[in-house]
């Protein structure tokens, strides 16, 4: 179990701030708890993003994919040249239905699940990551945009409050809200600055404090 583990172990690691004082709080054992954040590589920050949303997780309620949807339903209503990504897979009910009955179909690139080239190129050439997640640790994906410089759309999820600053380094919207998601993408596709800004803000965190040199001193 659980406890048996906590009790027994020299140290037990999580992936945030958050986490530990969690832990911390079920479990009050002194000096027991710490922790690490994940690690990324590095990329060369993007300079000639392509008109396309990103969006990478696997399809399911939990990841919030129909959320994602449902606001660019209203974000290419008003840019009817833009894209949006979704790579991955997954059986959740809600994203189905929604790609087989919306009217924006030829707007959306569903590559499957990528890795490698494939992955590095769709991340590299994003205007903006998109990650609507109720439940998660550290996300990685989110992570991987910052490491080229790609602005990220997100729910203040997990540990992500502890590293991204609303308005600075990210772009923040509410638990389930696609009319909120649809406003943030909206802004970033008319106001060039905020872009810019915030892809400067966050690859300058990923570089500075993601590293793996970084995680690893």
């Amino acid at each position: 179990s659980l406890k048996f583990w906590v009790t027994h172990s020299d140290l037990v690691l999580l992936l945030g701030k958050q986490w530990r004082d969690i832990m911390y709080a079920k479990f009050p054992i002194k000096g027991r708890f710490e922790y690490v954040y994940n690690p990324v590589e590095i990329r060369e920050r993007q300079l000639a993003p392509q008109k396309y949303f990103l969006y990478a997780a696997y399809f399911n309620i939990n990841k919030g994919a129909s959320i994602l949807l449902n606001a660019f339903r209203e974000v290419v209503k008003e840019f009817p040249d833009w894209k949006l990504v979704m790579c991955g897979s997954g059986n959740d009910e809600k994203v189905c239905n929604l790609l087989k009955q919306c009217d924006f179909a030829q707007s959306i690139i569903l590559p499957g699940w990528v890795s490698g080239k494939q992955k590095e190129e769709y991340f590299r050439n994003a205007y903006a990551y998109c990650m609507t997640s109720y439940k998660e640790g550290l996300p990685m994906s989110v992570l991987e945009a910052m490491s080229y410089g790609v602005p990220v759309i997100t729910t203040p999820v997990g540990c992500l409050p502890e590293i991204l600053t609303d308005e600075q380094s990210c772009l923040f919207f509410q638990f389930g809200n696609a009319e909120q998601l649809a406003l943030q993408m909206k802004r970033l596709i008319l106001d060039q600055e905020l872009r810019q800004n915030l892809s400067i803000q966050s690859y300058n965190i990923a570089a500075a404090e993601f590293s793996i040199s970084a995680i690893a001193r």
